[in-house]
């Protein structure tokens, strides 16, 4: 695949089959539950590309097959925060200096993060056949590989860590609540269980951010899931549904309905739409803040953007933690504004399969 989330094929597959400084962090971290249990290993490797350096014009990008290597752990070891990101079980990055390069580049620039893109499947061969694509799904639940993957991905982090409090030189430490996680469509899975291990592994901690967008529901004749997507695994777990493919019940602190519509909630059958809306606020290309029973409101990039109000929530990456508003139900619609958003998206829109 040329582009990162090709989502309408695999929707209609899926349809068709139904900061402390270093000393004082020494002291009080946690301890590391134990190193993840590789015996079991199935599937391809997992990959994972990063951009960490606004000097570089490619992915920065590492085949993983059981073990972190430390020069990936070095590299992320810059005192940026860093946010992982886990794509569609069928999705993967084939070009270093693609699409989302210039997606993770422009990430980097707006947040000062590091960004890492986790390819997780459990094979890039081809699928020919819906059979063929929910037995791939299938086998990613019932060979453990979705949780082999969230705890090497939790290993991730601890091993950032203990690469930086290990040095001598007194630089600053990556903290767990500097981490935001986010996952697209079954990517969400993986991203929820990671929290579940990040938190497990270091005795309670909890990233900053779980951003699932429209997480999957599961096929008819597939391996569910089980409890991956929990309010309280992160300081804030923001849902975002854009379709009746993905789940369209309250599942997280906070959920949100993006809808193209004037006949109600999650009516769309745009699985996909939530990565535009993700792509073009991690950016800060647009500002968009969901409304309690309401429209919400979108501002673009160079207009001045204001504190959300007592009803409002910033959708994406760069909403902040509310306990008030733990619980509630936001929504944000498009109608009338497509133009905008494809505007404001620039060369990351490539084809009209998402907007009508």
């Amino acid at each position: 695949m040329t582009i990162f989330f090709y989502t309408l094929l695999f929707t209609m597959i899926l349809n068709e089959c139904n900061g402390a400084p270093n000393f004082i962090s020494k002291l009080f971290r946690p301890k590391s539950t134990g190193d993840i249990n590789t015996e079991n290993y199935d599937g391809d490797p997992i990959v994972i590309s990063c951009f960490t350096e606004r000097t570089q014009r490619e992915l920065y990008q590492v085949e993983i097959n059981g073990t972190w290597p430390v020069s990936l752990l070095q590299r992320l070891d810059n005192g940026n925060f860093l946010s992982l990101i886990f794509h569609g079980a069928a999705n993967e990055i084939t070009k270093k200096a693609g699409l989302m390069f210039w997606f993770a580049r422009d990430y980097f620039k707006a947040s000062g993060n590091n960004i890492c893109i986790i390819t997780y499947a459990y094979t890039t061969e081809p699928s020919v056949g819906c059979s063929k694509a929910v037995s791939n799904l299938n086998k990613m639940v019932t060979s453990k590989r979705l949780d082999y993957v969230a705890r090497l991905s939790a290993d991730l982090i601890i091993g950032i860590q203990d690469i930086c409090w290990n040095d001598e030189d007194g630089g600053r430490c990556l903290n767990i609540h500097e981490v935001d996680i986010i996952g697209f469509s079954f990517g969400a899975h993986v991203a929820g269980r990671t929290c579940e291990y990040i938190s497990e592994k270091t005795k309670g901690e909890k990233v900053r951010l779980l951003l699932a967008l429209d997480p999957s529901k599961t096929p008819l004749l597939m391996a569910k899931p089980k409890s991956t997507i929990k309010r309280g695994v992160a300081h804030l777990v923001q849902v975002i549904h854009t379709s009746i493919i993905g789940i369209t019940q309250q599942i997280g602190d906070i959920d949100i309905y993006v809808t193209k519509s004037k006949l109600g909630i999650a009516v769309s059958l745009e699985h996909g739409l939530d990565f535009f809306v993700f792509l073009a606020t991690a950016t800060k290309k647009l500002y968009l803040l969901a409304e309690k029973n309401g429209n919400g409101t979108m501002i673009r990039q160079g207009e001045p953007f204001r504190e959300p109000g007592p009803k409002e929530c910033v959708v994406g990456v760069y909403s902040n933690p509310n306990p008030n508003q733990y619980g509630k139900m936001f929504e944000i619609s498009l109608v009338n504004r497509t133009k905008t958003f494809k505007e404001a998206l620039g060369m990351y829109y490539n084809e009209d399969i998402f907007f009508e």
